[in-house]
């Protein structure tokens, strides 16, 4: 009987302890006691305190896992470091991010975020809510080692569950293609941080992204070579505010149906747009229906031949 109590009392002791270790796993990310469901979590980390300037450098790792663990045959996962670095500088407004390593890697990354065809060029870091709400409309932002400098798009996404992700698509001068957003299903804010300048066209990037509510664009974001604008907006039946005032529209020719659709938007500034060398407005504001006013007072039609439809059912 003495046997028995002694080895169930060692079995209590051993369970309490790998639970213990389950609940309350060191994070590798940032050294700080976080529940991680018994793994080392890649992407749970506090990436910085912008309110805390003794701690505005912060570094999230991916340096995977135990030795025998087969993340090497998981689609993304290469085994080496994925390592972003966050500077803020609240004087002048200014972040510098620095991406040391983009290895592709989808842990933890919700499905939707952006279309499929994205996937395998686009990286994420998960981040904490206070960097999310850093990334404001005149904040500066540098992007250090970008995949290549004429082709990454860089932008911040909210989803619904109130989780916040960093995320770099190195194949910016396709996402013509599909639209990189296109289609989202979880999006509930895009800010839309950097991209590099050889961004020429971005048709249907954010089109049919139906729970979209709110989208930022950065002055860092480059809209000066683009010159198809087509479709961008295409049916955002959530949105229900865009400012577009620090879009360089001057090399855009099509217009058409950018606002198609965008059923609940209600305020729109499109009043710094130049449209001098535009000849597509198709459907432009078709079906606008809660629209009151939006000032188009600056926009040059001398060379638009087809404007059919362009306020249809803006009642």
């Amino acid at each position: 009987m003495t046997v028995y109590s002694f080895k169930l009392i060692l079995i209590l002791v051993f369970n309490i302890f790998v639970n213990m270790h389950y609940i309350y796993s060191e994070c590798i990310c940032c050294g700080n006691s976080c529940k991680t469901r018994g793994r080392r979590s890649r992407y749970s980390g506090n990436l910085g305190n912008i309110n805390n300037p003794q701690k505005n450098v912060q570094k999230l790792t991916d340096e995977g896992e135990d030795d025998d663990d087969d993340d090497d045959d998981e689609e993304g996962g290469k085994g080496t470091n994925n390592q972003i670095v966050i500077k803020f500088n609240k004087d002048n407004n200014k972040i510098s991010i620095d991406s040391k390593d983009l290895d592709l890697s989808y842990k933890n990354i919700p499905e939707g975020i952006v279309h499929p065809s994205f996937k395998g060029c686009t990286t994420f870091w998960k981040l904490d809510e206070a960097i999310y709400n850093s990334f404001t409309t005149n904040i500066e932002i540098t992007f250090k080692n970008p995949p290549a400098e004429n082709t990454f798009v860089l932008f911040a996404v909210k989803i619904n569950e109130n989780e916040y992700y960093l995320g770099c698509c190195n194949n910016g001068n396709s996402v013509k293609d599909n639209g990189l957003f296109r289609g989202s299903e979880h999006n509930n804010e895009i800010k839309m941080l950097r991209n590099g300048y050889g961004l020429n066209d971005i048709k249907n990037m954010f089109s049919a992204n139906v729970s979209m509510e709110n989208i930022v664009f950065t002055n860092c974001f480059n809209t000066s070579k683009v010159t198809n604008m087509s479709s961008m907006f295409y049916a955002c039946k959530s949105l229900k505010k865009l400012d577009l005032s620090n879009f360089n529209t001057n090399n855009v020719t099509n217009m058409s149906r950018m606002f198609y659709k965008c059923s609940l938007l209600k305020e729109l500034n499109v009043s710094n747009f130049n449209t001098s060398n535009v000849n597509n407005m198709e459907c432009m504001f078709s079906g606008c229906y809660s629209l009151t006013s939006f000032d188009v007072s600056k926009f040059n039609t001398s060379n638009v031949t087809n404007m059919e439809g362009m306020f249809y059912g803006c009642s």
